[in-house]
């Protein structure tokens, strides 16, 4: 490890270089020769070394790289230096290393810029004054990347204040709307029990379950067939809250429960769906639950008040998710200019 003399000047410079070799020969002259040049130069084995000088150091540092030995058109030298460019990237985001070399093939070089490199110090070639100037730029840059990270990051800061005040605001907007447009007499602010529609040929067991889940504080919506279901489920899902869950009874006159599933779904994104079926259709619900069908229940129902317990936790855990899905889309849909801005800003 080898430091020198800090020279008096605008932008005091430093320099960690990654030599497992340490400072003997040639890194030796170089280090003797950035030092006169009012470099403070690090000497470590290890680019986690480098990286903890460069956090710790008060004034601007570089790093560079020591690839003579691996500055070859080898495959695996390449591959190596790409590796090693990595490496530096995910510790020192703000850096672009430079790398030294003597006599590299332009191959290797133009695959080390590719890999991430910033600059290269050829020292076969170049002196004292190239080398100083290289430090000096690589400091330069960083200190910009750095200050641009740092303004990104306030930035993004102040804006997901922002945007959690905007959306808290939205939030109470798109409540007072939806109090507004209750119909009359329905007292302000209260909150609305989840709504369940269900679809059943069999009226005895249709009047079962909803006037069971109706017990148990969920709306309940009740239609004997398919095309009825879904024609009347459009239409107040435009002008109501909508449907939180939806009870399809598998074995349907004309439009069977799977297609009146697959109609709702297309008409209401985001309702729950869960079907009722019979022992001779347990295959039909098999294949039916490989899709997004939220569960099953086989007739005849062996615990009644479980079931529509069961369904009722499914409506209300379906109608929470719901409610916070249409707070984000409307806010979305009003402020879509200000998230794509937002979004565009660097995760730094």
């Amino acid at each position: 490890m080898s430091s020198g003399p800090i020279a008096a000047g605008p932008l005091p410079l430093a320099a960690a270089i990654v030599c497992p070799d340490g400072a003997i020969g040639p890194i030796r002259a170089l280090v003797d020769r950035l030092s006169n040049a009012g470099i403070t130069v690090e000497v470590v084995d290890e680019i986690a070394e480098a990286a903890d000088f460069i956090v710790r150091a008060e004034r601007p540092a570089a790093l560079v790289l020591d690839c003579r030995a691996m500055a070859t058109d080898d495959p695996q030298d390449l591959a190596e230096t790409a590796e090693l460019l990595r490496r530096c990237r995910g510790m020192l985001p703000t850096h672009r290393p430079i790398i030294v070399v003597s006599s590299a093939p332009n191959s290797f070089i133009v695959a080390a810029f590719r890999a991430g490199a910033g600059d290269v110090i050829d020292m076969a070639l170049e002196g004292t004054t190239h080398a100083r100037t290289v430090i000096a730029r690589a400091c330069s840059e960083m200190v910009t990347r750095r200050a641009e990270r740092d303004q990104a990051r306030d930035l993004r800061a102040v804006t997901e204040d922002f945007l959690r005040e905007l959306i808290r605001t939205e939030r109470q907007k798109i409540d007072l709307e939806e109090k507004l447009a209750a119909p009359t007499g329905e007292r302000a602010g209260a909150k609305r029990n989840p709504v369940v529609l269900l679809v059943e040929d069999d009226r005895a067991v249709a009047d079962r379950l909803t006037t069971s889940l109706e017990d148990k504080g969920i709306t309940t919506f009740t239609f004997t067939s398919g095309e009825d279901a879904v024609h009347e489920a459009i239409s107040m899902d435009s002008s109501a809250a909508g449907f939180d869950l939806a009870l399809v009874d598998l074995g349907l006159p004309g439009m069977d429960g799977l297609e009146t599933i697959a109609q709702l779904r297309a008409a209401i994104p985001g309702i729950a769906t869960f079907l009722m079926a019979t022992e001779r259709e347990r295959d039909r619900v098999s294949h039916a639950t490989e899709t997004d069908i939220g569960g099953y229940v086989m007739k005849p129902f062996e615990n009644f008040d479980a079931l529509t317990k069961k369904l009722g936790t499914l409506a209300r855990e379906s109608m929470t998710r719901n409610q916070e899905l249409r707070y984000l889309q409307r806010i979305k849909t009003r402020h879509a200019k200000l998230l794509e801005r937002f979004l565009a800003i660097p995760n730094s």
